[in-house]
């Protein structure tokens, strides 16, 4: 990873600290087309006229030319995080890797020990707000604790060891308030993490949760439905878990529950 400027580095930090505002990663292609990148502030500018929908006419060439950019310097762009961020995907294997989105990387798979040391090496360099964790397991106490969680919306376990005790730290955490979408597929839970979910109030923006493939029954399912702590709860799936019952219970706001059946 190519070390920023000092001017550089501030600009990416301002773009990374307001995720959904274009006005930073504007800015910060104008500072890269006084610098010798037209390349690159030309991308980011055209994926924000594609994502506004602006353009008119001229968009399918707007795509093209996207699409061309992306193609040549795919891997450049890639390569400038960290290299655990992006040492999870196959070399050469650009089909694989994550999109760019208004120009820049948000959605990427690490795995959970670089990023408890050296998260903001990420957070400040790309506007990422979903994040998938690989090897988690043992360490999502520390993750839990990790500061550099709190811009993502989205965060996403699968068939992680978590269990109860380390789904109830995740609970916990101090920095999620702004996390909309929890995915816990296959990580160990039973309704003891279930309802202590329910009794959390560090999700309050939670809207989708995600627990296929663990051992939760009714009665966890009936908690969530019946949390006052999850007030923006939308969907929760709860999808093969062995002893998941056929119906959803009845709820006192619109919610729905993917169940078995």
């Amino acid at each position: 990873m190519a070390k920023a400027s000092d001017e550089q580095a501030a600009l990416l930090r301002a773009v990374c600290a307001a995720p959904d505002d274009d006005l930073p990663r504007l800015v910060y292609a104008d500072w890269l087309d006084e610098n010798g990148r037209a390349d690159r502030a030309r991308f980011i500018r055209l994926q924000i006229e594609a994502d506004r929908g602006t353009g008119g006419a001229g968009r399918l060439d707007r795509d093209e030319e996207i699409g061309s950019l992306l193609a040549e310097n795919r891997e450049r762009w890639f390569r400038e995080l960290p290299k655990w961020a992006w040492s999870n995907y196959p070399s050469g294997e650009s089909w694989e890797w994550p999109d760019f989105r208004r120009g820049f990387i948000g959605d990427l798979r690490v795995k959970a020990s670089p990023f408890v040391r050296h998260g903001v090496q990420l957070t400040d360099r790309t506007p990422v707000t979903r994040l998938t964790f690989l090897e988690a397991g043992k360490l999502v106490s520390e993750l839990a604790v990790s500061p550099w969680l709190w811009r993502l919306r989205a965060v996403h376990f699968f068939w992680e060891n978590l269990g109860d005790p380390g789904a109830a730290a995740l609970f916990r955490s101090p920095y999620l308030p702004d996390l909309e979408e929890l995915n816990l597929h296959g990580c160990g839970l039973t309704d003891t993490s279930v309802k202590a979910l329910a009794r959390s109030g560090g999700l309050a923006n939670l809207r989708v949760l995600r627990l296929r493939c663990n051992d939760v029954t009714e009665v966890g399912i009936r908690a969530l439905s019946e949390s006052r702590y999850l007030p923006k709860l939308q969907t929760v799936d709860v999808r093969f878990n062995r002893r998941a019952v056929p119906v959803a219970p009845r709820l006192g706001r619109e919610c729905r529950f993917a169940v078995e059946g």
